[in-house]
């Protein structure tokens, strides 16, 4: 009876005779080899040697001009006329169009939250005086245009960024007007932002999101058909803030939204200047309006008006620093109810042909915002690598004395 390795052996053999096994050795090789050839390197053509290397990179610099212009090869053998046919001309990047420098009256200030926002703008200017008046012109005008979508008392966050150009002009009552802000928010995971833009036609001009859509909110059926902005909202400020302040020039006209009776006007004119106190006919609601310029003639108290009626006039009486219409809402029984929840609000949005404008517009303001932080941020390594060398400095004159001393 054979045993199972003779058995195996009888197989594996031929005429009664095992294998070599370096035969079998070499065979195995070669059949792997084989299937190398047939199955794997199908891309021997392509490759190159390292050991070839150095050579092929001396023949490189044609070859790359000719890749670098995205050259089609001809086929070999074609005719030289066919083939400068095929080669197309390089073509050349063209290079983006530097920003627009800024008008002489307009400048960028940007930078980071680390405080409040006063003393982060504050923080980008000189420790005068006139900086200093300055910075709060800029931070209260970005809480206005932000403000019915960041609270900058609250949701302020360290590390937020903020970019502003701002202009000096008469037409601003504080003669400083914000072209274009932009913030981005930490706390509400976006980035705000608010451009100018007055259309040809329009008594004032207003800011705007990147989209077209009003910055701020607007009163539905309110007593002035346009103005500028909204500088106040109810209760945003101390002492308490009963009302909204709308800002208009001086001599605006107000309307009364709903028919009313005039109960009375001017009283504690110190505060409020010349002001008048009217009565909703269809709701008892009280209306209140203060720091106002002289009244149209007829305007009575005890008499009742329809709306839509020419009341008043915006002014800048009493404790006020700039004209504006106070628009205050009560109930009957005296409490403080705000305007925009009770007439409602809307956002308006530009449209045909002064969107497209606007958006021409927007994306020069955004280059040149840009600029100004490219050149801010260069200017700040340059300052602290200043700073750096005169410490180093300073060290360096500190040590000789110190060894004097030992």
């Amino acid at each position: 009876m054979l045993k199972p390795e003779d058995n195996y052996l009888n197989k594996m053999s031929q005429n009664g005779k095992p294998l070599n096994p370096v035969v079998l050795f070499i065979l195995g090789m070669l059949a792997g080899l084989l299937i190398y050839w047939l199955f794997i390197d199908t891309d021997t053509d392509n490759t190159v040697c390292e050991n070839a290397q150095p050579a092929a990179e001396e023949k490189a610099p044609d070859a790359a001009q000719a890749s670098a212009g995205n050259a089609v090869q001809p086929p070999i053998g074609a005719d030289p006329a066919a083939a400068a046919a095929v080669q197309p001309p390089l073509a050349a990047i063209p290079a983006q169009p530097a920003p627009e420098a800024l008008p002489q009256n307009v400048h960028y200030i940007g930078g980071e939250i680390e405080h409040s926002l006063y003393r982060s703008v504050a923080s980008r200017f000189p420790e005068d005086d006139a900086s200093k008046l300055l910075a709060e012109k800029i931070s209260a005008h970005i809480k206005r245009l932000l403000v019915f979508d960041l609270d900058t008392t609250r949701q302020l966050r360290k590390g937020d960024r903020f970019d502003v150009i701002y202009e000096e002009t008469e037409e601003s009552t504080d003669g400083l007007r914000i072209l274009a802000v932009r913030y981005k928010s930490q706390y509400h995971f976006k980035t705000f932002e608010s451009y100018y833009y007055r259309h040809e036609g329009e008594e004032f001009g207003h800011h705007y999101d990147a989209e077209g859509v009003e910055s701020q909110e607007r009163l539905k059926n309110g007593p002035l058909k346009d103005y500028e902005e909204v500088t106040s909202l109810l209760n945003d400020r101390r002492p308490r803030h009963d009302g909204v302040d709308l800002k208009a020039p001086i001599w605006t006209k107000v309307y009364l939204p709903f028919d009313a009776k005039l109960n009375r006007i001017n009283w504690n004119t110190r505060y409020n200047g010349n002001c008048a106190e009217f009565t909703y006919l269809h709701d008892g609601m009280k209306m209140i309006m203060l720091h106002l310029e002289k009244f149209p003639e007829g305007i009575t108290p005890g008499k009742t008006y329809k709306a839509g009626t020419h009341v008043a006039n915006v002014g800048n009486t009493g404790r006020s620093s700039a004209s504006h219409l106070h628009y205050q809402i009560e109930t009957p029984a005296g409490k403080i109810i705000d305007p925009f929840k009770y007439h409602g609000s809307y956002r308006p949005k530009l449209e045909s042909p002064q969107l497209e404008e606007f958006k021409a517009m927007v994306e020069k303001l955004q280059a040149q915002m840009e600029n100004g932080r490219v050149q801010d941020d260069a200017r700040a390594e340059q300052q602290a690598t200043e700073t750096t060398g005169a410490e180093a400095a300073a060290a360096d004159e500190a040590a000789p004395a110190a060894g004097q001393q030992l």
